[in-house]
C-alpha cells in the first residue's frame, strides 16, 4: 500500500493531507496574484479596481479548485455534499453578513452610548474608489480561511472525533493562529476564537451550508474595519466609511487590535454562541463521538449535512 493511500485511509493522516494540499493552493494563488499584479503595474495599469478584483478572483479560484479535489479524490464526495451549492450563494452568505452586521453595529452602539466610539466624519469623495477597492480585496481572506478551518479542518475532525470536539479543536486553533498578529495577546486569541471560531462552526453545523460562515467572517471584517473604522486583527484601517476617534480602555475597546479583543462583542457572540447551539441540539445536527466509532460513513455524513435547511 502507497503511503498517499495510508494516509488517505487513516482519519487523521487525510486530515494532513487535505490541509497541506489547501495551504499549497492558498500559497499558489496568494502567488498567481502577486504575479498578475506585477504584470499590471509593469503596463502602467492605474486604476486599482480591475487589480482589487483580479486579487479576490484568484486567491479564491484556486483554493476552491484544490477543496473540489480533496471532497472527489479523499472522500468521494462533491461539493454540494458538503455544503457548497452555487443556487443558495444569495441566501446562506446573505445570512451569515447579516449576522456579522448585526454583531458588529451592536457593539459600535455599545461604544458610542458610552462615549468610547465618536464619529468624526465620512469617506470622502476621492477616497470612495479605494474603499470600495477593498471591500472587494476582503472577499479572498476569508473564503479562504473557511475554506480550510470550517471546510477542511473542522469536517474532517468531526467525522472522527464528533462535532462538539471538532468546534471547539479548530476554533482554538482559528483564535490563536492569529497570536502573530500585531497587538495580539493570549485573551484576544481566545475572544477571537469563540466570537468567530465556535460561532462560524456553529452556523455551519444548524445550516451544513459553507457559504454561511464565509458570509459572516466577509461582513465581520468589512463592518469592522471598512465601515466603522476600527482596527482588523491588529491592522489599522487604511480607509473606511465612517472615522472615528475611539477611547477607552483596551478590554472594552479592543485597544489597538480592534473590537476582537473587547469584552462588548465577545459578550454578544458568547449568547448568539449559546443559542446557535441550542438549535443545533435539537435540530440533532451534530456528530456525536459514540456513534462515529473510527470513522462516519459517507452516506451517514452525507445525512447529517443534508439536516441543514433548504
Amino acid at each position: 500500500m502507497s503511503l498517499v493511500r495510508r494516509l488517505i485511509n487513516h482519519p487523521y493522516g487525510r486530515v494532513l493531507l487535505a490541509g497541506g494540499i489547501l495551504l499549497c493552493a492558498t500559497y499558489g494563488s496568494w502567488s498567481i496574484t502577486q504575479w498578475l499584479l506585477a504584470q499590471l503595474a509593469a503596463d502602467g495599469l492605474n486604476n486599482p479596481l480591475f487589480p482589487g478584483l483580479a486579487l479576490s478572483l484568484a486567491q479564491c479560484a484556486l483554493p476552491f479548485v484544490a477543496l473540489n479535489f480533496c471532497c472527489r479524490h479523499l472522500e468521494g464526495r462533491s461539493l454540494a455534499d458538503i455544503g457548497v451549492r452555487l443556487k443558495h450563494i444569495p441566501r446562506d452568505m446573505g445570512l451569515g453578513m447579516l449576522v456579522s452586521a448585526g454583531i458588529m453595529s451592536l457593539t459600535v452602539l455599545l461604544l458610542a452610548r458610552i462615549s468610547a466610539y465618536q464619529p468624526v466624519g465620512f469617506c470622502s469623495p476621492a477616497d470612495s474608489v479605494a474603499l470600495i477597492t477593498g471591500i472587494i480585496a476582503s472577499v479572498s481572506a476569508p473564503i479562504n480561511e473557511e475554506i480550510f478551518f470550517r471546510g477542511t479542518l473542522f469536517r474532517h475532525l468531526e467525522q472522527y472525533t464528533g462535532s462538539w470536539l471538532a468546534l471547539l479543536t479548530s476554533g482554538l486553533i482559528f483564535g490563536f493562529g492569529h497570536s502573530w498578529r500585531p497587538y495580539a495577546t493570549w485573551h484576544s486569541s481566545l475572544f477571537l476564537a469563540i466570537d468567530v471560531g465556535f460561532l462560524c462552526a456553529g452556523l455551519y453545523m444548524l445550516t451544513r451550508s459553507l457559504w454561511v460562515p464565509m458570509g459572516m467572517h466577509f461582513a465581520w471584517n468589512v463592518c469592522e474595519e471598512l465601515i466603522y473604522g476600527l482596527p482588523n486583527s491588529g491592522s489599522a484601517p487604511s480607509v473606511s466609511l465612517l472615522h472615528a476617534v475611539v477611547q477607552g480602555p483596551a478590554w472594552l475597546t479592543g485597544g489597538s487590535f480592534g473590537p476582537e479583543a473587547s469584552i462588548i462583542p465577545f459578550a454578544i457572540c458568547l449568547l448568539l454562541n449559546v443559542i446557535v447551539f441550542v438549535l443545533v441540539t435539537k435540530k440533532q445536527a451534530a456528530i456525536r463521538l459514540k456513534k462515529i466509532g473510527k470513522a462516519v460513513t459517507v452516506t451517514s455524513y452525507n445525512s447529517t449535512v443534508s439536516s441543514g435547511y433548504e
